[in-house]
């Protein structure tokens, strides 16, 4: 009998270390986007106050549009932010960064068809994901492109708040 308990305290212990996972929807960066342009899918999963560290996590592929070699490499930021970038419309993209675009990550070197796996943390999500409601973007950082010559999508993300 007191093995049975100890082997459930141990069960439950581990349990509650166990990281927290809220889903964030597939984010699009689509063709003919101009440089600085950030756009954004919307996470309406809080997470709790008492967490020790945050992360988002996702799988990110760039899809150049042309076989030029110049186009095969692209550079990127994610950004995140409390507030609806795009109210009442329903592709939630910016043409610049403001103040309430927080960068959260640093450049990502993407090359085209190759999926890159990303994970991003620090205070200034962390300070985001206890909203209701915030949003997670991506913009393109190289300005060689007049518009972006193919897409960018991050997909499977997720936040995971740690304890």
């Amino acid at each position: 009998m007191k093995y049975l308990i100890l082997i459930a305290l141990i069960v439950l212990s581990s349990c509650s270390f166990a990281p927290l996972g809220i889903a964030v929807p597939d984010i699009e960066l689509p063709a003919g986007t101009t440089f600085g342009t950030i756009c954004y899918s919307e996470v309406t999963e809080s997470a709790p106050l008492n967490f020790t560290s945050v992360k988002y996590n996702a799988k990110a592929i760039y899809k150049s549009g042309s076989s030029l070699g110049r186009f095969q490499q692209l550079n990127v930021i994610v950004f995140a932010r409390k507030t609806d970038p795009a109210p009442g419309l329903a592709l939630k993209c910016v043409l610049s960064q403001s103040s309430a675009d927080k960068k959260i990550s640093g450049v990502i070197r993407l090359k085209s068809g190759i999926q890159k796996d990303i994970s991003i943390g620090g205070n200034t999500l962390a300070g985001i994901v206890t909203q209701n409601k915030y949003w997670i973007g991506v913009a393109s950082t190289d300005s060689d492109f007049i518009s972006l010559p193919g897409t960018v999508n991050l997909t499977n993300g997720n936040i995971q708040a740690f304890f």
